[in-house]
């Protein structure tokens, strides 16, 4: 009795080892995992016995996003199909299946040996005689032993995923998932909030201080929030009346960034001073007030105070729209409901004589992050009072499925003496764009310049 339990306890352990235990012919075998098609009309729940036609599979696969390769198997006896525009006719091998997809063992890096094994399914039923003469030895990637890989495979597959859901509790939280596009890039598209509380430069009070901790940030916002309320009424007359519009029509947001400013280089949070020629250039600009086209152009309704580009968090109307395509990126900002179209196949800028008042943007794609490039800007146009020879380059990167993270650098020489980036966050939106109207009934332009009449009637003061 004793020597039969131990022979039994050494079978049982000798198959959990052989079955379970022992690594397959695949690189990264932790990461392999089996799919079915599943119907829920099925009386079974699993449809044609969890089968999917080839055009179904067509579809899956630019569509799905967590998995980063699959692979479909045969498991009748044979298929008319195309491949690469040609028809082919696949029929099943007696050690597995036909993959439809020629050469993907070799575009994932997995054997032939092992890819014929993989086939994620339950080797048919064989004969008894059959099955007794596989008691031979067999050389390694001969037909027995593959569904015999092939079986083990599909055990130890299961016990994968069972292990990654009882574990679940206790693991590391996994990395963010980052949706992507049919041809593999990270989706972008959306609309996209970037009302923020933090300011673009750092204030006094955290000078020397590049980032806040979750009580200092809270703070931060709650002060900011009591001090940015338009419905205030200290300060005089004179401060209510600049206080514009009441607070239910400002969107300053809610959210604060850990870091102490927008502006994240130099590392003191500061835009770097201006050139001499460039304060020259704007004390020019300023005090005209004769006829509209003096003006600036925000004043006018012709381009944004914060879609830029560059884009800046600002009073209200801080949201973007992207749309992408293999070809192009539209970035749509709801402030003057401004549109560029950012060609990704474009290397060189138009002609330097042609000129836009958002500039020339062309586009690329640097690993995940999508990189904008523009140049040849209008002399009417000036971000932040930028000469028309700003080079602003643009970087988009989704961080997870709620959050992008929006980054600029801005390079003028002709205006500040380095330059400088600033890193904004942005999060997911699921509420509308609106048309902004600004045109329409424009009388604060009127106003501005019906003060500079009144003014000029006054009296001038003795000296």
């Amino acid at each position: 009795m004793l020597a039969l339990g131990i022979c039994g306890v050494t079978t049982m352990f000798s198959v959990v080892n052989g079955v379970m235990l022992r690594g397959f012919s695949f690189p990264n075998e932790a990461r392999l995992v089996s799919a079915n098609f599943i119907d829920p009309s099925s009386a079974n729940f699993f449809g044609q016995n969890g089968q999917i036609s080839s055009m179904d599979f067509d579809e899956l696969v630019p569509a799905q996003q967590p998995l980063e390769l699959m692979a479909a198997y045969l498991n009748g006896s044979t298929v008319n199909m195309s491949v690469n525009g040609k028809p082919q006719q696949h029929t099943r091998r007696r050690e597995g299946c036909a993959h439809p997809r020629a050469g993907w063992e070799r575009a994932s890096g997995i054997e032939a040996r092992a890819a014929s094994a993989g086939c994620y399914a339950w080797p048919q039923t064989r004969p008894r005689a059959e099955t007794e003469s596989r008691e031979h030895a067999e050389a390694p990637g001969s037909p027995a032993s593959l569904e015999e890989e092939q079986m083990r495979l599909s055990i130890v597959l299961g016990l994968i995923v069972a292990a990654a859901v009882s574990a679940s509790g206790q693991s590391k939280t996994p990395a963010p998932v980052v949706p992507r596009t049919g041809d593999g890039r990270p989706d972008l598209q959306g609309t996209w909030d970037f009302a923020q509380l933090t300011p673009l430069e750092r204030p006094g009070t955290f000078a020397g201080k590049p980032s806040l901790t979750d009580d200092e940030a809270e703070e931060f916002a709650q002060q900011k929030i009591v001090t940015s309320n338009k419905d205030r009424r200290d300060g005089g007359a004179a401060a209510d009346v600049e206080r514009a519009y009441n607070d239910f029509w400002w969107d300053f947001g809610t959210r604060v960034a850990k870091q102490t400013s927008l502006v994240v280089d130099p590392p003191d949070g500061r835009i770097p001073p201006m050139t001499a020629e460039a304060q020259q250039r704007l004390a020019q600009a300023r005090g005209h007030y004769d006829n509209p086209e003096e003006r600036p152009l925000a004043e006018r309704c012709i381009v944004g105070f914060n879609s830029g580009p560059p884009m800046v968090p600002s009073a209200y109307n801080n949201n973007v729209q992207l749309v992408q395509t293999r070809d192009h990126v539209v970035i749509l900002n709801e402030m003057i409901h401004s549109a560029r179209i950012v060609d990704l196949n474009r290397r060189e800028h138009r002609p330097k004589e042609i000129r836009f008042l958002t500039g020339d943007s062309i586009g690329r794609w640097d690993g995940e992050v999508l990189v904008v490039d523009t140049t040849n800007f209008s002399p009417h146009g000036g971000f932040r009072g930028a000469s028309p020879h700003l080079h602003l380059i643009e970087r988009f990167t989704r961080m997870d499925r709620d959050t992008l993270r929006y980054e600029f650098t801005v390079d003028d020489p002709a205006t500040w003496t380095r330059n400088w980036t600033a890193s904004i966050p942005m999060v997911r939106t699921d509420e509308l764009m609106f048309e902004y109207a600004c045109h329409e009934a424009n009388y604060a332009l009127e106003g501005v310049l019906k003060g500079a009449r009144y003014q000029e009637r006054q009296p001038k003061a003795s000296k």
